[in-house]
């Protein structure tokens, strides 16, 4: 049987990792903040590290500058032009992006909304463990 020294120990170690999981930046957000600084600062190696380091966290921010874009938005033509042709270096043979925007181009409002809806439910679900 444990004594009651390890168990303290125990629940004290799970605490902290319990703590610095918590305090870490959620993945789409230290995404998001990499990119918009290579930006600014216009530093394709800093946009494309940001997409390298996380693809799927850059399909999904690309849904999103795609929406911008398509509402007229300055800023959301040039993120997406510049996540199109960073996606292009750092996966040199990867028509990713390309199907993505097709889709995107002829998916209709209904749908777009369905996949967002249910992913946030998802991720609100996942987000409780």
């Amino acid at each position: 049987m444990p004594s009651m020294r390890h168990v303290v120990l125990f629940a004290i170690s799970i605490a902290l990792l319990l703590s610095v999981a918590r305090t870490q930046q959620d993945p789409g957000t230290q995404f998001r903040t990499e990119f918009a600084k290579g930006i600014e600062l216009v530093d394709t190696k800093m946009i494309d590290k940001a997409v390298k380091r996380s693809p799927s966290q850059a399909l999904l921010h690309y849904e999103g500058i795609y929406q911008e874009k398509q509402a007229g938005k300055e800023s959301g033509h040039a993120a997406v032009l510049a996540l199109q042709e960073s996606w292009k270096r750092v996966f040199e043979n990867s028509d990713t992006v390309e199907r993505l925007d097709r889709w995107l181009s002829g998916a209709e409002q209904a749908q777009l909304q369905a996949l967002r809806t249910s992913r946030d439910n998802s991720w609100k679900l996942w987000s409780d463990f």
